[in-house]
Formats: structure tokens, C-alpha cells, sequence
């Protein structure tokens, strides 16, 4: 079962394949709500205390990318297809606010 949190809402996701023009790199995701999300391998993940940031690299094979204020980082995943599993995990450490997949969104016409 694929989902992500947001606002401590978990978000229910389907895998599909109805995006016309797919990009490999991604995968595409369907809400509860109809909307489409993206998923590549990167994670934004914000720490209330970075001091175990060495010990979830090597658990979860990241690499940083971007280190933002705040202690908000930027990481890659070694895979897209684990991106999902990893944020989600990363989202349950206590040390840890939010962890949620770089998020491609679809542009709905009007």
C-alpha cells in the first residue's frame, strides 16, 4: 500500500499509469481525490535535531543534495521505487518533523 503523510493525515496512493507523456525517472501516484502526484527519488526532510542525520544516511542509503535553513534537507534515494517506504519511515523517527517525496504535481487545465 503506497501513501504519504501531510498535516498528520495519512494520504492514500495508487500506482498508475494514465499520465500520457511519462518522464522514466518518475513515478505517478493517484489520490483518494483524484489528483496526480509524481514521485522521484528525492525526500525533503526537516529534523527537530540533526544529530542522527550519519545514522539515516547509511540506514536508509541517502545522499545529501541540498542542505537547506532550518535543518530542512534535500536527500536522494537510491531508487524511486523505494522513495515512498523511505519517507515514510523517516516520518515515524521521533526526531524527525516531516518527511515527504519531492512531489511533482499535475497541471490541470482550466
Amino acid at each position: 500500500q503506497y501513501f504519504y503523510t501531510e498535516n498528520n493525515k495519512k494520504i492514500n496512493l495508487v500506482k498508475t499509469n494514465e499520465i500520457s507523456r511519462t518522464i522514466s525517472d518518475i513515478d505517478y501516484y493517484k489520490t483518494d481525490n483524484e489528483n496526480i502526484l509524481g514521485v522521484e527519488n528525492k525526500i525533503f526532510v526537516k529534523f527537530m535535531s540533526s544529530k542522527n542525520i550519519n545514522l539515516y544516511i547509511n540506514e536508509f542509503e541517502l545522499k545529501v543534495l541540498k542542505i537547506y535553513p532550518n535543518d530542512i534537507y534535500l536527500f536522494q534515494t537510491k531508487d524511486k521505487s523505494l522513495t515512498l517506504n523511505i519517507a515514510n519511515k523517516l516520518y515515524l523517527k521521533t526526531d524527525i518533523k516531516y518527511a515527504q517525496p519531492n512531489f511533482i504535481k499535475q497541471i490541470k487545465s482550466r
